[in-house]
């Protein structure tokens, strides 16, 4: 094909030139050029064929059309780094996920036993907090309740319990010994009495049916805590009870979790403290 353009020079003028293939009777391509552009060594050749627009050079000076396209070889290269880094993103996401859960549900707990003690002191009764595992559609999850003494003794017969909170819902986590976490691993306990190994708890069914059985924790009306369910006057606080939870995938625990927590309370005063893994 020959290149002209319009019998002009390129002499710097601002216009607009065509060019045609000089053995057709007629245009069969159409080339639009700013000659000021070409002038100062950036332009834009604007082909027009077959009514189809598309772009054939741009700056620096003519390209062949084969190489203004991109082989199948490298296309599939882009492809495949971009699905790995998308592998990569999704992996940090779901580990971000999960310590976002476990923390929240370390908060719950701890603000379920702070409720507990507050309720126990201010009304002068004794107050147990539940808790359990369970499976909701496939999800497990640790649910959380409260119940008082009717008469403000220490009788944990389900005629005398009478219901402080709802259940509270702690989803993607499940229960574990606190002395067992990543979270605890630089903590040195001493005399930590674990939750899941409660033997002595109460069992409480909510309104919503739900059954709480021996994981429970008791608090007296000094403020006090243990895991005796139905305490005498001679049984002391528990020193130190340990809460673990770890994340889940569905309705089973993460075997080997990045990220728990676990929430100790201390028995002789009430007060809870939440351990992260760091």
């Amino acid at each position: 094909m020959a290149f002209l353009v319009g019998g002009d020079r390129l002499n710097g003028k601002s216009g607009t030139h065509r060019a045609a293939d000089g053995k057709n009777s007629g245009f069969s391509e159409i080339y639009f050029v700013n000659t000021y552009a070409l002038h100062k060594k950036v332009a834009v050749i604007t082909v027009f064929q077959k009514k189809a627009q598309r772009t054939l050079w741009a700056g620096g000076g003519l390209k062949n059309r084969a190489a203004c396209g991109f082989s199948l070889v490298e296309l599939l290269v882009v492809v495949a780094m971009i699905g790995l880094m998308a592998s990569f993103a999704l992996t940090g996401f779901k580990d971000i996920g999960a310590s976002r859960g476990v923390g929240q549900a370390a908060s719950d707990v701890k603000g379920i036993l702070e409720l507990a003690r507050s309720e126990a002191v201010t009304k002068q009764t004794f107050v147990w907090a539940a808790f359990r595992e369970a499976t909701n559609s496939g999800i497990l999850e640790i649910q959380m309740a409260l119940a008082g003494s009717a008469d403000g003794t220490a009788n944990a017969a389900g005629t005398n319990l009478v219901p402080i909170s709802r259940v509270v819902h702690a989803k993607n986590v499940g229960l574990a010994n606190a002395s067992t976490l990543r979270a605890t691993a630089s903590v040195t306990y001493t005399d930590l009495f674990e939750l899941l190994g409660n033997t002595s708890g109460i069992t409480y069914t909510n309104l919503s049916q739900s059954r709480f059985t021996n994981t429970t924790i008791t608090f007296t009306p000094r403020g006090e805590a243990m895991a005796k369910g139905s305490p005498l006057a001679t049984h002391g606080f528990t020193p130190l009870i340990g809460i673990g939870i770890v994340p889940s995938r569905g309705d089973q625990k993460d075997p080997q979790p990045k990220s728990d927590s676990a929430v100790v309370l201390d028995g002789s005063t009430g007060m809870s403290t939440i351990v992260r893994c760091k």
